[in-house]
């Protein structure tokens, strides 16, 4: 909303952005994107996860447009979006340099791109992998290798090497008591938030 200038109040302050939500699953963030007003495209290499997310979809008599895919493939498209999603996906990615290059090109000029990810410290190991995997069953067993978690440094490079610069950078952190997330600014020690734009010249 700051970056667009929209009443963050607002019913629907999303209203004349389009998001491009890339690994976008079932549709878990594609949907109140679109209840808040965006026009929303879900993008996935699952097809079982985008035939789940537009029966959900329809079910909610939602818009939104779910493509089969990869970024890369969707990039020849030459289609642009004012926000891109890329969450809790650079960790498991192939090639993150190619999922970046791809997004550059689908961001318009004054857009803004959100990711959120996991840094690769002995903290992130320990919680991200050894609490959450083995210890509390949040995830599956196996689903994540520590040695593709990324470093905000080389977030950075990675972002820089597509022609985008590196913005906010904000920790995400769980407090086992209250069995909640908030965001700290400057704790990215495990999972963190970060925004990136085209490089201004």
């Amino acid at each position: 909303c700051d970056h667009f200038k929209k009443d963050i109040q607002a019913a629907k302050p999303f209203t004349g952005l389009s998001v491009l939500d890339i690994g976008c699953g079932g549709g878990l963030l594609s949907e109140p994107l679109a209840n808040l007003g965006a026009k929303v495209t879900g993008l996935d290499a699952s097809e079982k996860a985008i035939n789940v997310a537009r029966e959900h979809a329809a079910k909610k008599k939602l818009k939104i447009s779910y493509i089969e895919g990869s970024a890369e493939e969707f990039s020849l498209e030459s289609k642009t979006f004012d926000v891109i999603l890329m969450m809790e996906i650079l960790e498991h990615a192939a090639d993150i340099g190619s999922l970046m290059r791809s997004a550059a090109s689908l961001l318009k000029p004054d857009g803004i791109i959100v990711i959120s990810t996991v840094n690769r410290t002995t903290k992130s190991f320990l919680l991200g992998i050894v609490v959450a995997e083995y210890i509390l069953g949040w995830v599956p067993k196996g689903l994540h290798d520590w040695e593709k978690f990324i470093r905000p440094s080389e977030l950075a490079e990675h972002l820089q090497k597509a022609g985008l610069e590196i913005g906010d950078l904000t920790g995400m952190v769980y407090n086992p008591i209250l069995d909640s997330f908030s965001l700290r600014s400057g704790m990215v020690g495990v999972n963190y938030l970060a925004t990136a734009k085209p490089i201004s010249h």
